[in-house]
């Protein structure tokens, strides 16, 4: 499918301005849940721009059924599965539906200062490139530093030429409060003169090609890959599909990329993209949160091994 078209812009800088509010709307109980909880991003160890010798910010444990801070993740009871048996969980197209349809109602960290807001307003050459900016950036951040990170490099340099002329110094300025700052302002720099020589300035098509971009992933390319030329081509699974997963006893693994690969063992290739399994961040920021998940606010919590409830 060709990318959507929008008004036409000049090539200025592009301000993409973020809602006032992370406030969500009422849930399906009625009850409101809270302001979006920033997003830990994905931390990612194929990603070139982290250190070997740095100690990432890990995900809290998922908490213990008994324990104060909610939910533990829990061998799956009907509806569910035995993990280790494979195949797809009893029952998960429901529980699946439940949450999109939840999903529609809740305004998450990820909506507002998320990296698929530039393609959304006009998805064109200039706007591909903001994106791989903010994939760039997001490792190891929160939603919000990494948008305003994007945000500052774009006022100043809104086109991949600009950017290369940028001196270094400004760059670094612009990424000081992003981890690994350095080191993600060499891959800017780098993917960028690779754009330009390569591809005109434009993304590449293909997964292999976004991979072989300093700074980029196999995690960061499928996100691309699906908000940019809307092809889906691998899930992309962060810390929240992750932790939801888990819970759900539709997975039983220990990092991300296990429940990437489990999960695109039996999940249909439909519910893989943005209007599908993405959306599942946005309830992990708000409702089935690190700690003391709000199983009482949540539509799937009756199908749920892990929900405790009152």
């Amino acid at each position: 499918m060709a990318p959507k078209q929008g008004m036409k812009r000049p090539a200025a800088a592009i301000a993409y301005e973020a809602p006032p509010s992370t406030k969500s709307s009422k849930s399906s109980q009625g009850q409101t849940p809270a302001q979006g909880a920033s997003e830990r991003v994905e931390a990612k160890a194929e990603v070139e721009v982290g250190t070997p010798t740095a100690k990432a910010p890990s995900e809290p444990p998922l908490p213990a059924a008994s324990g104060p801070s909610g939910p533990a993740v829990a061998e799956a009871k009907t509806p569910g599965r035995t993990p280790s048996k494979g195949g797809p969980p009893e029952g998960w197209e429901e529980t699946f539906n439940l949450i999109l349809e939840q999903r529609k109602n809740i305004t998450a960290e990820c909506d507002v200062h998320g990296g698929a807001i530039y393609v959304k307003q006009n998805n064109n050459a200039q706007t591909r490139y903001h994106t791989l900016l903010n994939s760039i950036l997001a490792p190891q951040n929160k939603d919000k530093v990494t948008f305003e990170a994007t945000a500052d490099i774009i006022k100043k340099a809104p086109t991949p030429e600009e950017v290369m002329a940028l001196p270094l110094e400004s760059l670094e300025e612009s990424c000081k409060k992003t981890r690994f700052a350095a080191r993600k302002v060499k891959a800017i720099k780098d993917a960028t003169k690779i754009l330009l020589e390569k591809y005109g300035g434009d993304l590449p098509k293909t997964m292999k090609e976004l991979t072989s971009l300093p700074g980029v992933g196999t995690k960061s390319a499928a996100f691309l890959m699906m908000t940019c030329w809307e092809q889906v081509e691998a899930l992309k699974v962060d810390v929240h599909i992750h932790r939801v997963c888990n819970r759900l006893g539709w997975v039983s693994t220990t990092n991300e990329e296990k429940t990437r690969l489990e999960l695109e063992s039996w999940l249909p290739r439909s519910h893989w993209g943005v209007d599908g399994l993405k959306r599942f961040v946005g309830f992990g920021q708000e409702i089935c949160t690190a700690q003391k998940p709000k199983c009482g606010d949540c539509a799937a919590k009756e199908r749920c091994p892990s929900a405790t409830l009152p």
